[in-house]
């Protein structure tokens, strides 16, 4: 649905799909009206085209799989999200390591637009 390009700083993900603009749209929405204990746990964007089509985030190291387990899985850092109940979103991140990464010396979800907790839906063009 997308494709990132890393340059210096920056992240850019490219939507290769209406599906894929969705997602960079909500990313960049959910951001914006998280607190900031929920904002503590996602990798900042810094911009969104109207459209979606480009999502422009700060760029993250990715973690290993051991750095996964131990500082997200064996913490249960995704429970941080502190879920509310209807109307609240649900939990945006998936389970797995390359969706996290390391921002500031904290762990980060690099990808936080789950499609099955997030409206993205819709046909892949």
């Amino acid at each position: 649905m997308r494709a990132v390009l890393c340059a210096g700083p920056l992240a850019f993900k490219v939507a290769r799909s209406k599906r894929g603009a969705r997602c960079n749209r909500y990313e960049a929405d959910l951001y914006k009206r998280s607190s900031q204990v929920r904002r503590a746990l996602l990798c900042p964007p810094l911009w969104c085209s109207r459209g979606g089509l480009l999502l422009v985030m700060r760029r993250a190291r990715p973690m290993t799989q051991s750095e996964y387990i131990e500082h997200v899985r064996n913490t249960n850092l995704m429970l941080a999200w502190d879920y509310r109940g209807p109307g609240d979103d649900g939990s945006p991140f998936e389970p797995k390591p390359l969706d996290w990464g390391w921002l500031d010396g904290r762990p980060v979800a690099l990808d936080y637009a789950n499609l099955e907790n997030v409206p993205c839906g819709g046909a892949d063009y």
